[in-house]
Parts: C-alpha cells; structure tokens; sequence
C-alpha cells in the first residue's frame, strides 16, 4: 500500500497515536508520533492490521 494516514501503535504496553507514510511499494513504510518522531517498535515480531476508512477503534482494557 502506498499513501499515508493516521495509526496506533501498541508496543511494550503503551498506546503511541500518529501517522505512517509509504511513497512507493518498494520504499520502507514510516511510523511517526504526533510530535513528528519515528516510533520505536519493541523488537520482535510486529502485527500491522489496516482498518476501513471512517472506523474508529475501541481500546477494552
């Protein structure tokens, strides 16, 4: 996927809101915070899952 848009990253127990940006497919997909930072995943494994446009997430502790 190509383009940009807003994102919530879960890592390490927190909840980061911010935006990710591709530019080309074969170009590395970017994560920054609301401050513009890149966001440091936890190593390991990490899930991306992409919501329709106009869904709003519910956060259940």
């Amino acid at each position: 996927m190509v383009g940009s848009g807003s994102a919530w990253f879960f890592s390490n127990g927190h909840v980061i809101r911010g935006t990710w940006s591709r530019s080309s497919l074969t170009s590395v997909t970017s994560y920054k915070n609301s401050a513009g930072a890149t966001v440091e995943l936890t190593r390991g494994r990490t899930w991306v899952e992409l919501a329709p446009v106009g869904t709003v997430p519910v956060l259940t502790p």
